[in-house]
């Protein structure tokens, strides 16, 4: 008796040769839900990286703003000061902090607005007087807080504070003043 061979059926085809539903095929190569999870992992940790790395910046690039515009603010606020003693209209003889911010409060349609327009919020002010004090032959001169007679210079130490929504930061310069219309000698100073 002699026995056919009969042709190796693959398990995954039926007879016909057309695919078996539901059975996966063996050159098929799958992710399983574990691969799938791990790369959705692996890619929130990069988004999150990268939304991180965005916020510092933006973050960043406000503080630097605010410390332009304080800078930008206290400079024009010095010459604006600077100026008004030169033309004779800012120098206030023995003047005190509080004189020297009424004096140079806002004049609105002058041209010399302090603050300018565009800085709503930012606080300008003299934080500071001191009074230059004649030395002697025996001590040189220096600066002292009060004032006895004025001998025609002072340091005013000038202040700019960002309001707090641009974070409350502040900054400050002095200027030294000398009185314009002052007539007097300076000889051993």
């Amino acid at each position: 008796m002699t026995t056919i061979a009969s042709p190796v059926q693959d398990p995954v085809r039926r007879r016909n040769g057309t695919p078996r539903r539901g059975l996966p095929r063996k050159d098929q190569n799958g992710d399983t839900l574990i691969e799938i999870l791990i790369a959705v992992v692996l890619l929130s940790f990069a988004v999150i990286a990268v939304v991180d790395s965005l916020t510092t910046t933006v973050v960043s690039a406000s503080s630097h703003r605010t410390q332009t515009r304080l800078t930008t603010l206290l400079k024009t606020f010095a010459e604006q000061v600077t100026s008004r003693v030169q033309v004779g209209t800012g120098y206030i003889v023995c003047g005190s902090a509080a004189a020297y911010n009424a004096a140079f409060g806002p004049s609105p349609g002058d041209g010399t607005e302090i603050p300018p327009p565009g800085y709503n919020g930012y606080a300008e002010t003299v934080a500071s007087v001191s009074y230059w004090v004649t030395g002697t032959a025996y001590r040189a001169g220096s600066y002292a807080p009060t004032c006895s007679t004025d001998t025609g210079l002072q340091v005013l130490t000038l202040s700019v504070a960002a309001p707090a929504s641009a974070g409350g930061a502040s900054d400050t310069i002095t200027v030294i003043v000398r009185n314009p219309t002052w007539t007097a000698s300076y000889a051993g100073t």
